[in-house]
């Protein structure tokens, strides 16, 4: 190999070389992407949906700090009627303002971005309903009539799921789907009420059983027209101890007064309840 050979092949490695720690260099450019944490490193955000659901009465959230990029962060509200974004020095937090959807851009100047979708909608809870008990009380009833009340009220309110929406802030007022067990629904609206009795005027259920504290619900047609009520309490879990180990997630009982509706027919009966068991 000539001596220019040798020459020209070192100067290509040379090159070469330099090209080589020029990319190096170029890759310690490349930033991570941009995540939202919050400060408590316990507290996980989820950054693979990239959502965050707010009800209209929600709070200002807790702050979300905004990671990785290279660090000079644009934040655009694509829909300030929905949710009003305060971003300060890296975090930003979120004020819901009426019901809809809104896109929150964050953005670098390396062209890193990041999209935080925001929902504001009204809380729902469902519960999923059992029949547990039918209690029917009468001294002067006779055996056949005490069988047909336990029939009749057992089958009297087959709801199998309850859907609230709620649309207050307190969480008393909103409508209610009413699932049935023949696949039918009904949707009302419902008013829900806390009630608090001294002993001397505890409704009395079953032996020592009594209801004391419970929310009273209420659902009515859109003209006014109740067409429901019922009461819910934690207090008779144990009643129905013997169905408890079947729905391990049980929660509350849903207990109706069907006394007035069966009075006229059964002037005997005293008492007639149905009790639902509800997760």
């Amino acid at each position: 190999i000539s001596m220019t050979t040798k020459k020209l092949t070192g100067i290509l490695s040379l090159f070469l070389c330099i090209i080589c720690l020029v990319s190096c260099n170029d890759n310690d450019d490349n930033f991570s992407p941009i995540t939202l944490e919050y400060e408590d490193p316990q507290i996980k955000f989820d950054n693979e949906s990239r959502s965050y659901t707010l009800t209209p009465f929600s709070k200002e959230t807790t702050p979300l700090f905004i990671k990785g990029g290279d660090g000079t962060y644009k934040v655009t509200n694509e829909n300030e009627k929905v949710v009003q974004v305060n971003y300060h020095n890296g975090s930003l937090t979120l004020k819901a303002k009426e019901i809809g959807r809104a896109s929150i851009k964050i953005e670098d100047s390396s062209n890193n971005m990041y999209i935080l979708s925001v929902v504001v909608k009204y809380r729902t809870l469902t519960h999923k309903a059992f029949i547990a008990k039918v209690i029917v009380k009468g001294d002067e009833l006779t055996s056949e009539e005490h069988t047909e009340l336990m029939n009749k009220v057992g089958n009297s309110y087959p709801i199998n799921k309850y859907v609230f929406t709620f649309m207050n802030a307190e969480d008393s007022k909103g409508t209610v789907d009413l699932y049935y067990s023949d696949n039918n629904m009904k949707t009302g609206n419902f008013e829900k009420e806390h009630i608090v009795l001294d002993e001397e005027n505890a409704i009395p259920i079953k032996g020592e059983y009594k209801l004391s504290e419970y929310y009273r619900i209420t659902i009515k047609e859109d003209n006014g027209k109740v067409i429901d009520t019922f009461y819910i309490t934690k207090n008779f879990l144990p009643l129905l101890n013997t169905r408890m180990n079947a729905h391990p997630l049980i929660q509350y009982c849903f207990v109706r007064d069907l006394t007035a509706q069966y009075k006229q027919d059964y002037l005997a009966l005293e008492n007639a309840y149905l009790i639902q068991i509800a997760e």
